[in-house]
């Protein structure tokens, strides 16, 4: 029986998908399973070849063995065989520089990732960008300010075409200057730092538009004079021309905008109770990070409102939204019960980031009644964290879980992964377990196994300090 070829493709997707799932870990990467598969006849060859022209791998330092280089100096005859062709490949550009340096333009996409360089240059000569690519850029509030308050030119601004940016990274600006960029028709996705450094509540919003859904959360990023001042057709333009819009920002800062931006004299526990009625019925919100960085028994990160309060609002958010499909929750102290309760409720959030010291209390309250969280990822730098919560997850039969990473920072992790090795985790498809370290030794260990149901990826990455 002939094996057609579209079941060779669906397998050889499902394998390299999975080979490259972490694309952010070269450490743990090569390509030379990827290289076997194509060997094995010109059938496979013209199979893998057609998959890595569409699969999704951020991770040029890895993939550039396998890139067609038409250019290159090297044996041409060589470059016919990369399994990747250029015109299939998404080449980044650092600056237009390296643009113009670049002999070959057959690519299937360009991408300028500006965020590191003065990026607003790009706004004044968006014409000598080519027409296919997009731009991604960073501004500052005295570059950006003086870019839009730049009359003499203003009207050209307005007429210009920024469909060529994607993204907007801006810092150290007030939002007034986020609303002057809607009114100059830029519609793409804005990342906006609205905090300061020394913040020990930091809070980030990711919202997205989707179906029927627009990003609709002014209030809590405007006060009403930036509507006034900075609109010379008197129009309301809003977040809601935006595709993405992602704010980082503190839980003071907050809660006194959201006081700021109404004429009524409320209290600061009406102006909380609104913000979580705004995030719990809000259809855009993509991903919510809750970092808090007090010391026990120095938190005055509250302005005045009971702290009990506050996480019951935020337990409120987790379990009345249904649309927040991830969640980062860092903290030096002991995380709220409430916000534990909100987790177990919670039927939207697939991933999960957490701190060691929080782990212990979510397998116990959150994810015997949570079946929807799917990914958890555990930052530590003490094993101690890690194995009592391997201990709580072997033969655990409350839990239900794609994937577990362990993200430690310590000179041993013998004691873990002994008892990985001798233990069971059937409700857990994959284990990954990375340390990376510096101590006097050098140790670099990568390795898989899978003992009964669960695979088990191990690497442990030690550097000579």
């Amino acid at each position: 029986m002939k094996i057609p070829n579209y079941i060779f493709e669906y397998m050889l997707t499902c394998i390299i998908r999975y080979i490259y799932r972490f694309s952010y870990s070269p450490i743990t990467l090569n390509n030379n399973e990827v290289i076997n598969y194509a060997l094995v006849s010109s059938n496979w060859f013209e199979i893998i070849t057609k998959i890595l022209s569409v699969i999704k791998i951020k991770n040029y330092n890895l993939l550039t063995g396998l890139i067609e280089a038409p250019i290159s100096p090297t044996n041409q005859q060589i470059q016919k065989y990369k399994l990747i062709k250029s015109k299939d490949s998404v080449k980044v550009f650092n600056s237009f520089q390296q643009f113009n340096e670049d002999n070959n333009r057959d690519y299937r996409k360009i991408i300028f990732d500006l965020t590191h360089t003065p990026g607003l240059e790009a706004f004044k000569c968006l014409d000598m960008y080519p027409n296919d690519c997009e731009i991604n850029l960073s501004a500052f509030r005295d570059e950006l300010t003086s870019f839009l308050s730049d009359t003499s030119s203003s009207i050209h601004i307005c007429k210009r075409d920024f469909s060529k940016i994607k993204k907007i990274s801006i810092a150290e600006v007030s939002s007034d200057l986020v609303y002057r960029l809607l009114n100059i028709n830029y519609n793409g996705e804005i990342n906006y730092y609205d905090i300061f450094f020394y913040s020990n509540f930091k809070i980030k919003l990711h919202f997205k538009e989707n179906s029927g859904n627009k990003i609709n959360i002014d209030p809590l990023v405007f006060n009403p004079s930036d509507y006034n001042n900075n609109n010379n057709n008197n129009e309301r333009v809003s977040l809601g021309i935006l595709k993405k819009f992602s704010l980082e920002t503190d839980f003071e800062t907050l809660v006194v905008k959201a006081a700021s931006n109404t004429t009524n004299n409320d209290t600061l526990e009406k102006q909380w109770d609104y913000i979580v009625n705004k995030l719990s019925t809000d259809q855009t919100l993509k991903k919510l990070t809750l970092n808090h960085t007090c010391e026990k028994g120095t938190c005055a990160c509250f302005q005045g409102l009971d702290q009990a309060l506050v996480y019951k609002g935020f337990a409120a958010i987790l379990l009345n939204n249904s649309r927040v499909s991830t969640m980062e929750l860092y903290s030096y102290i002991e995380v709220d019960q409430e916000i534990f309760k909100g987790l177990a409720g919670n039927k939207s959030i697939k991933s999960l980031s957490i701190n060691g010291d929080s782990f212990p209390t979510i397998i116990r309250s959150v994810l015997s009644k949570n079946k929807t969280i799917r990914n958890i990822f555990v930052s530590t730098q003490n094993v101690e964290n890690v194995i009592e919560s391997l201990h709580l997850l072997q033969n655990n039969n409350q839990i239900d879980l794609y994937s577990i990473t362990f993200d430690i920072r310590a000179p041993d992790i013998k004691e873990v992964l002994n008892l990985i090795k001798l233990n069971s985790y059937p409700n857990i498809q994959q284990l990954n377990i990375y340390n990376h370290h510096y101590f006097p030794s050098n140790i670099n260990e990568i390795y898989h196994m899978k003992p009964k149901n669960t695979l088990i990826n191990v690497v442990n990455n030690i550097e000579k300090n």
